[in-house]
Parts: C-alpha cells; sequence; structure tokens
C-alpha cells in the first residue's frame, strides 16, 4: 500500500467513525480540540495545520475553541471528501497528494 493510499484510507476511516456516533460526536470532538488547545499552547496568531480534515467535522470544532483567530490549513486527502467540507472562517482547505520521487 503506498503512503497517498494509506493516508487516504485513513482518512476515510475516521470519518466514519465519528459518523457512527452522532449522539456523542459533538462533545467527543470538542474535548479533543480543546485538549489540542491546553496541551499544544497554541497562542492567538499561530497557524494550525490539520492533516487528513476530510469534511471539516473537527475542524469546526477547532475554529470554534481557538475562537477564529487562529488561520487553519485543512489538508485533505480524499477528493470526495475535500469536496463536501463546509466553508469556515480563517481555514484554508487544501487538496493534497504526495510527491513522488522519481528515480534518477
Amino acid at each position: 500500500m503506498s503512503l497517498e493510499s494509506n493516508l487516504r484510507s485513513m482518512e476515510q476511516a475516521r470519518e466514519r467513525y465519528w459518523l457512527r456516533y452522532p449522539g456523542t460526536l459533538p462533545l467527543k470532538l470538542r474535548w479533543r480540540a480543546l485538549t489540542v488547545r491546553h496541551s499544544l499552547h497554541v497562542l492567538p496568531g499561530e497557524r494550525i495545520l490539520e492533516l487528513g480534515a476530510g469534511t471539516g467535522l473537527w475542524t469546526r470544532h477547532l475554529t470554534a475553541v481557538f475562537r477564529g483567530q487562529n488561520p487553519i490549513t485543512a489538508a485533505v486527502f480524499n477528493d470526495g471528501l475535500a469536496g463536501s467540507a463546509a466553508p469556515l472562517p480563517n481555514v484554508s482547505y487544501v487538496r493534497v497528494g504526495v510527491w513522488q520521487r522519481t528515480p534518477s
């Protein structure tokens, strides 16, 4: 399995997992976002890179917890998920492909 297909697979699995528990999803994602804020001591104005953002489920909670004071770059590995990501203030979604080095 290539790195790119592994990243796509992990992103899709995370989306499926989160959507499987709609009753507790908001609470869990908010708790995760608060944990990142307090554990990593992110200050206002610092940039955040979210890898495997998918449709932006967790990105929405990150934006709320950081009160829009931190620009977020949400890297998405799946074309289908990138197209369904909701626009959020101070968030830019980037479709990422893995660069392959060509042997010389």
